[in-house]
């Protein structure tokens, strides 16, 4: 039987279009890091597209998603929608039987359902198609890493394709402000430290999960020891404080239900530390300090320790007693926060979008969801002894509290909790047995 293998070429392949661009954004050209990101990446999907390989399409689309999320902001905003999307029509056009597949899984088709309704419902209400069009991001990027799992060395490759991104955008705005992830570059301001955060955290929780075996590095002790250490750095020096919490939501569903994943998550954290305090001693260090201490300090208001989240948290109650069944209407986020906050923001967290925007009939659709995807979490804990699907379903839970959780990022924690239940087992074992037909 062959061995199953990252894929090497594609790392390489995906390499040439990330690098480069956050090297121009290093240097402070990130118009020209933009526009190199997308003709790279069409260059290079155009080629698997002349080959007709899905899978290398969908593992590079998945791999550039942290740098692509960042750039969308300066060129080709909608690009994640674009290439995710043309990962499923490759899908369409090359495997139809899978997506037919994937549209039989009940959890999957109620929430691409609810959520296109959604979508629908805030463009009537606001008469602008890009209200809630984000909603799209989490159909199609949770759709993309169902197929893509489908042959596990390919999910393996896309999920340290997403380290490799994730660690060159920390590189690309390293001289550019104090939270890794965000920076004003000459008059432009780009990225959000949540950029670099949500991936990170997810990134960690995956290395650690069932001995690496999701990133295929379960005998490369090294490797994943490199990969962890890398993200949790880096989701450090990001200062994103909710995806600190995500991240340590994910571990502790590993040290509670994974005995396997105990030791070496211990030695993480360690090693984690010893580096945070060398980080500490450095003037960036220091601001991410800074981060930690204005989240605990008693001294100041509690707005003031969680930028003005707790603001929009303490008037949800009185939004919901207004229009407690249906909400105020898809869309509505920004003109009711800011009745209620005297701030024209959106909703900084997914349930509070829920609350405000969909009354009792959406949160409870929510709930329902994210219900079922725990339930089926534990029941794949239980019968295959995967941990990781159960982690990253709570990891997104926690993200829900602190960002609207409506992104390309949350799709692959959807994407990835969707992997339980009955279709995980036959996905992941799907290349070996063509493998093994292939060899006999």
């Amino acid at each position: 039987m062959r061995s199953v293998d990252l894929h090497w070429g594609l790392l390489a392949q995906l390499a040439c279009c990330v690098l480069p661009a956050m090297a121009a954004v290093f240097i402070a050209k990130p118009l020209l890091g933009a526009q190199y990101t997308l003709a790279s990446l069409l260059a290079v999907l155009g080629y698997h597209v002349v080959r007709r390989d899905r899978f290398a399409f969908g593992c590079i689309v998945l791999g550039s998603l942290p740098v692509l999320a960042l750039m969308r902001g300066l060129f080709f905003y909608y690009g994640e929608v674009a290439l995710l999307g043309g990962t499923c029509l490759m899908w369409l056009a090359l495997s139809p039987e899978r997506l037919v597949h994937l549209w039989r899984d009940q959890a999957w088709r109620w929430m691409t359902v609810g959520l296109l309704v959604f979508w629908w419902l805030s463009m009537l209400m606001t008469g602008s198609y890009a209200t809630n069009l984000r909603s799209f991001e989490v159909i199609l990027g949770s759709a993309c890493i169902v197929l893509v799992a489908e042959r596990r060395s390919y999910l393996a490759t896309a999920l340290v394709g997403m380290v490799m991104s994730a660690a060159a955008l920390g590189f690309g705005l390293l001289p550019y402000g104090d939270r890794l992830g965000q920076g004003v570059v000459g008059e432009t301001s780009i990225g959000n430290p949540i950029l670099l955060g949500m991936p990170c955290a997810l990134l960690v929780v995956i290395s650690l999960a069932d001995s690496g075996r999701w990133m295929l590095v379960e005998r490369r002790l090294v490797l994943r020891v490199v990969l962890c250490l890398t993200m949790a750095e880096l989701l450090i020096l990001s200062g994103s404080r909710g995806s600190w919490v995500a991240a340590l939501s994910g571990l502790m569903a590993l040290m509670i239900f994974s005995r396997q994943d105990r030791k070496i998550l211990l030695v993480a954290v360690a090693c984690v530390a010893v580096v945070a305090m060398l980080w500490l001693s450095t003037g960036r260090g220091q601001k991410i300090a800074q981060q930690f201490e204005k989240t605990v300090d008693s001294d100041r208001t509690l707005a003031n320790r969680t930028s003005g989240r707790s603001v929009q948290w303490s008037v949800i109650p009185q939004v919901f007693a207004e229009s407690p069944i249906w909400g105020w209407g898809p869309g509505s986020g920004k003109d009711v926060a800011a009745i209620y906050t005297g701030r024209h923001l959106g909703w900084h967290a997914l349930y509070l979008q829920m609350i405000g925007e969909t009354g009792l009939i959406g949160t409870s659709l929510l709930f329902v969801f994210l219900g079922a995807l725990v339930v089926r979490g534990v029941r794949h804990w239980k019968t295959s002894h995967e941990i990781a699907p159960l982690a990253s379903t709570l990891t997104y839970m926690v993200v829900g509290a602190s960002v609207s959780g409506l992104d390309a990022i949350s799709g692959v924690f959807v994407g990835l909790a969707l992997l339980a239940g009955d279709v995980a087992p036959r996905l992941v074992l799907a290349q070996t047995r063509s493998a093994s037909r292939r060899a006999a």
